[in-house]
This record gives C-alpha cells, sequence and structure tokens, in this order.
C-alpha cells in the first residue's frame, strides 16, 4: 500500500441525514484521481474514468490544471 500523504488533514463535515460525514477537500480529490491516472496497473478503462474525471474537474475549476500532468495539459489545450 502507498504512503499517501494529502495536502490538507483538515477535513468538511457536513450534516447528512441527521450525522456528520468527513468529506476531502478538492484538492486532496484531484491528487487521488491524478495518482488513479497514472498508475499503470489499473484497467484501462479506470484510467480513462479517471481522465475524464480530472477534465471535467479542469473545467469547472481551472486553478487544478497547475496540479496536471504535461500530456493532460496537452489535451485539454487543443480542446479548448
Amino acid at each position: 500500500m502507498k504512503d499517501i500523504r494529502l495536502s490538507r488533514p483538515d477535513l468538511w463535515r457536513p450534516r447528512s441525514w441527521g450525522s456528520a460525514a468527513k468529506v476531502a477537500c478538492l484538492q486532496d480529490v484531484t491528487q487521488g484521481k491524478l495518482w488513479a491516472y497514472g498508475d499503470s496497473q489499473r484497467r484501462l478503462s479506470r484510467r480513462k474514468k479517471d481522465e475524464l474525471d480530472l477534465i471535467r474537474l479542469a473545467e469547472v475549476h481551472p486553478e487544478l490544471k497547475s496540479l496536471y500532468p504535461s500530456e493532460l495539459l496537452e489535451q485539454l489545450e487543443r480542446e479548448s
């Protein structure tokens, strides 16, 4: 198992159905998607799903692009 270090240890705790739930921040979700996208051991279909999730995140939160690898940035630039 990987030694995972997240950017922010504090978690948002919204109330859902009467109980608190821990929710990761946007940067941590993005970092997890980037790890999954870059993992060559994962099935291609799963990596493509992560790639699509990252593209969607960049469309709504362009500030996250600074975390992306060059190959994904090039793809985003071609399409914009």
